[in-house]
This record gives structure tokens, sequence and C-alpha cells, in this order.
């Protein structure tokens, strides 16, 4: 999860739903949003927010490095631990009825529109980033939030489409550069501008967070095969801004366009794939097993 949260297009809920510890997350995280304490939920939440957060702390700079000189390599990669995820979801839904499809169809579809915005739309410069507004960025903070619940979403990717990105990571920087100080010869930073900005968007995580994971665990208690569905579309819709061959027209730009590698290459990325199928599916059998 914590390794997924590093890479744009791809969401750590995609990994919670491949291992096969997805419910267990959503209702932990339910539960002590509406004050329902128990060892459950807490050794949960602690089991998996703790690696993800030392593995963010200590890789996020080298997938980083990896993702922008090794595109390639490293999106073929998560797309195999995503079609891991297949045969787990596949195996927790009790009837492939009506119900199920529907829902993949429209999770299928959210996930066709976000890959459409990703490659088309987004040309540079399309999306204002000017003075983002308190309701924007309230919703910002919420979809971002729920972008880490929800497999197959990327919550970066929400805010470039929002176009508050840029608002949201420079007002982070410079909350950093008042807390610990900056020697940049820069005009000093001033909080109340920076409140501006990470205050909404903090009151959104809460929200986000609270509200989708109580959402989704009544929905997977009343409407599981459905809800399934949804979650299991979005899953195989998320390959689609996973595509390997593919790069940023400029640096730094939000329009990406696709390109044709060579033999070599889609021999490698199709080996690639099949070790993170591979990866995924060893964490599975290894989570049955500890179940």
């Amino acid at each position: 999860m914590g390794l997924a949260n590093l890479v744009p297009g791809i969401s750590g809920g995609t990994m919670l739903l491949a291992s096969g510890v997805y419910t267990n997350f959503v209702g932990a995280i339910a539960d002590l949003t509406t004050l329902k304490f128990s060892r459950r939920a807490i050794s949960t939440l602690l089991w998996i927010g703790i690696p993800a957060a030392i593995a963010i702390v200590l890789f996020a700079k080298p997938i980083k490095e990896l993702v922008e000189t090794r595109t390639w390599i490293m999106f073929a990669v998560f797309v195999g631990l995503t079609l891991g995820g297949v045969p787990v979801v596949l195996r927790m839904v009790d009837r492939k009825a009506a119900g199920f499809w529907s829902g993949a169809l429209m999770g299928c579809a959210v996930m066709v529109w976000i890959a459409y915005e990703r490659y088309f739309q987004l040309e540079p410069g399309s999306a204002s980033e000017s003075r983002a507004g308190f309701v924007l960025l309230l919703v910002a903070g919420a979809l971002g939030a729920s972008a880490m619940i929800l497999p197959g979403i990327s919550g970066a990717f929400l805010f470039i489409i929002l176009g508050v990105y840029r608002t949201i990571l420079g007002a982070i920087g410079d909350m950093k550069a008042a807390v610990l100080g900056s020697d940049s010869a820069d005009a000093p930073v001033s909080i109340g501008s920076v409140l501006e900005v990470v205050a909404p968007v903090g009151i959104g995580v809460v929200v986000g967070m609270v509200g989708v994971s109580s959402l989704l665990k009544w929905a997977l208690a009343r409407h599981k095969d459905t809800t399934l569905g949804a979650l299991f579309g979005l899953l195989i819709g998320s390959i689609l801004s996973l595509w390997p061959f593919q790069r940023p027209v400029a640096p730094g730009s939000r329009f990406f366009e696709t390109y044709a590698g060579d033999v070599t290459s889609y021999g490698i990325a199709a080996g690639l794939v099949v070790i993170g199928f591979v990866v995924t599916t060893a964490i599975d059998r290894f989570g049955n097993r500890v179940r």
C-alpha cells in the first residue's frame, strides 16, 4: 500500500484488495471513525499503516526516480500486481450474477473516463490553478482520502483533474518551511495563507475517510456482490492508466502519450507482469494459510 501510494495512477486500495485484506481494512476504519474501538480494528490499522508509512519514508525518493527514469519497467510490475488481485476478488463473490456484472461495468466505466482524461484531456495549462476556493479544496481533500480507500483511483491524479495539485503540494511545502525554517531568500511564508489551503483539505480528508469507509462497510454488508463488482471494475480498469509504454509530452506535463516499444522491451514487460502476478498470488496464499 505504501509503495503504491508513491506511484501516480495507482491506488493503495488496489494493493489491499489484491492481497485480500481490503474488507478488514475498510471495516477497521469504519469502526474507529464511529468510535467503535476494538483490539481487532486497532491492530489491523497498525499492522497495515505502520509498514505503509515506513515504505513511504524509505522508498519515496528511489521509487520516484525509478518511475521517472524506468517508467515502463515499474508500470509493468504494477500491472502484474494488480492483475494478481483478480482471482482474489472473484473468490470473494458469492454469486456472479447481474448485480456483480452491472457493478463491474460501472467501476470499469469510471476508470475508462479517468484514463481518457489522463491521455487526451489534461493538456498543459488546461486546468487553472489560480486561487482555489474553500469548497473546492474541501472536495479535493475528501476525494483524495476516498482514493486512498477505493482501488484503482489515484488521489494525486484526482487533484490534477480538479486543478489543485500544485496548490496543495505547494502549501505542504510552505508549511514545512514555516515549521522548520527556510534559508531561502524568498519572502517569508505566511501561516495564514498556508492554513487557507491545508485546513479545508484536512477537513475534507477526515470527511472522506469517515464517509467512504462507513459507506463501503454498509454496502459490503447489504449489497456485497454489486459492491465487489464495482471494486472489480475499478481494479481491472486501473490497468488502462498503467500501460507501461507512456510518457509525458514534456517534463512535468500532465498530458501523456503512448509510444511503441521494441520487441525486447515488450518481452521484458510481459515477464515483469508475470512476476508481479506471482508476487500478489504468493501474498494471497500466505494470507490464506495464516487465516
